[in-house]
């Protein structure tokens, strides 16, 4: 995969986490540690068909994290502002759980599809969007890495793309591990349950 097309890291200070100390509680220098190496590595948006010919906007998201996390208690939120034609515009907002279960040999390495398709539409196009990836505590999604395209916050996408997108999306896992016989291999595909964001 070609990961060029969006790079950034966006990985968490440690001032930034100790500072938060009333929003994420008491951090031990482990989770310090662990929460430093959260980064989204790359984005990028491509278009696909599906097996009936079908054709879907895809994006793909690449994050790296410390290799010791288990997967419970990360969260992706993928906030996607679509244009048609006409220039109407509409959002897509997925926010749901990392898979668990990973693993014993899981590399840090995770990759996130989100798949919209095109519908009614003819044509359309993603004229912006807002990822963020963290962790839960408690009731509180902490964001520990985050990227834009064409706005600066999910707040300002929100406001300019209040119609939800009409068609059914859906987002997708996998993550890679290493495996004694085939080297670094690619877990199955699994589908995220979408997850309503505490506000």
């Amino acid at each position: 995969m070609d990961w060029t097309v969006r790079l950034k890291r966006a990985a968490l200070p440690v001032l930034f986490a100790l500072s938060c100390g009333t929003a994420i509680g008491e951090l031990t220098k482990d989770e310090i540690h662990r929460l430093e190496d959260v980064e989204i590595a790359g984005i990028r948006v491509t278009r696909m068909r599906d097996d009936d010919r079908n054709k879907i906007e895809v994006v793909e998201i690449n994050t790296f994290q410390n290799e010791d996390d288990d997967g419970d208690g990360f969260r992706m939120r993928v906030v996607v502002e679509i244009t048609d034609k006409e220039k109407n515009r509409y959002l897509v907002d997925f926010t749901g759980d990392r898979p668990g279960g990973l693993d014993s040999e899981y590399t840090g390495e995770d990759y996130w599809t989100l798949y919209i398709p095109y519908g009614k539409f003819s044509r359309f196009a993603v004229t912006g969007y807002a990822v963020q990836y963290g962790t839960m505590n408690d009731d509180q999604f902490v964001v520990f890495a985050e990227d834009y395209d064409n706005v600066e916050t999910v707040d300002e996408l929100l406001e300019r793309s209040s119609t939800p997108y009409p068609e059914t999306v859906r987002l997708k896992h996998y993550y890679m591990y290493e495996d004694e016989e085939e080297g670094e291999t690619e877990s199955i595909s699994r589908d995220v349950r979408p997850v309503k964001p505490k506000k």
